[in-house]
């Protein structure tokens, strides 16, 4: 009788070792189950590349820098050497990569263009960076398209930047206070004056002296 209590005593002990030890497993592959959670959070982190936009520096491929200040941020990498930007980038005199670019299709982000640059070891190249804004006489699509401080003259063909003027010295080089009181760009052979609409015209300057500036074709 003892021996068969005993028996007994000692299966119970056996069945509640395995019950924890099966509940010690579960709590392990719990443990698992938060790794994942962590990994999925970090997903897509770090993937930018060279030339895409970013909001701080872990949305850059590893390496990479995010450029706040520029428009929607951008990814960039500290460079001394071509070899030391990614395939598609160039190692540009400011030893920065930016994307490289041969067409303005290949830098479709809004506030960007394909733009001249130089590369480290002083060679012409072009790279997609901040669109430089335009200067008296230049196509616009809105005052933020212009210099500070000019406007777009929406109704001209292709838009067109200008200045308020009360005077020659309120105008940037290159450009003439008109009697409208505006900048208008300069010239003196229709050459100077190359875009569609547009022509060499006589005009009056603010002091009602006959100039010639870059506006409507006649």
């Amino acid at each position: 009788m003892k021996t068969s209590i005993t028996l007994g005593l000692a299966l119970t002990g056996i069945l509640s070792l395995s019950a924890c030890s099966s509940s010690g497993t579960t709590g392990a592959g719990g443990g698992t189950g938060a790794g994942g959670g962590t990994s999925t959070g970090t997903t897509g982190a770090g993937n930018g590349m060279i030339g895409d936009g970013c909001t701080a520096t872990a949305d850059c491929q590893a390496g990479a820098d995010c450029a706040t200040t520029d428009p929607g941020g951008q990814c960039v990498k500290a460079c001394a050497a071509q070899a030391d930007c990614p395939a598609g980038s160039t190692c540009t005199d400011e030893k920065k990569c930016y994307k490289t670019c041969t067409a303005a299709a290949d830098c479709p982000r809004d506030g960007y263009a394909c733009v001249d640059s130089t590369t480290v070891t002083m060679t012409a190249v072009k790279t997609c960076d901040i669109k430089p804004l335009g200067g008296i006489g230049d196509a616009c699509a809105a005052t933020a398209d212009c210099e500070k401080g000019d406007d777009c003259a929406t109704t001209d063909p292709g838009g067109q930047c200008v200045k308020a003027c009360a005077a020659q010295a309120d105008c940037p080089a290159g450009s003439t206070c008109t009697d409208e009181k505006k900048c208008y760009k300069s010239c003196a052979v229709a050459a100077d004056c190359s875009r569609m609409g547009y022509a060499c015209v006589m005009a009056m300057n603010i002091g009602a002296m006959a100039t010639m500036v870059c506006d409507i074709a006649p």
